[in-house]
């Protein structure tokens, strides 16, 4: 059986699948975001803001609250691979209270793509 964060992570993969799937040149590729939280036993859940420009984030996915491994969460989201991406982090207490977004990453086109295979691409601390 699949966890809560599983779900909400593969539901979120495919709403930006088809987010991506509208534009008839686009195609998705997937990208980890990496983070860290100091204290999340208040939170509810990690929100991804995802725009073209940055501060215009037209897309918002929830990310769950993921496993960490040690201080730092990690979350796979689709993106696409012709348009260069920003990236924010909102987190979400259990009192539906919002933390202010984390400082803005940008994930370049493929053709200038920011890492090794593997590893993570965006990463928000």
């Amino acid at each position: 059986m699949r966890s809560r964060a599983g779900r909400v992570l593969s539901r979120a993969f495919l709403a930006l699948l088809a987010c991506a799937a509208l534009a008839p040149a686009a195609s998705a590729g997937t990208t980890v975001l990496s983070f860290l939280y100091p204290d999340a036993s208040d939170i509810a859940e990690f929100r991804a803001l995802i725009g073209f420009g940055s501060g215009n984030y037209e897309h918002e996915v929830s990310l769950g609250v993921p496993t960490p491994n040690g201080p730092v969460f990690s979350a796979q989201i689709a993106i696409p691979d012709d348009k260069d991406v920003y990236v924010a982090i909102v987190a979400v207490s259990r009192g539906g209270l919002r933390s202010a977004p984390s400082n803005e990453r940008i994930r370049r086109t493929t053709a200038d793509v920011l890492g090794a295979p593997g590893e993570p691409i965006v990463e928000l601390y």
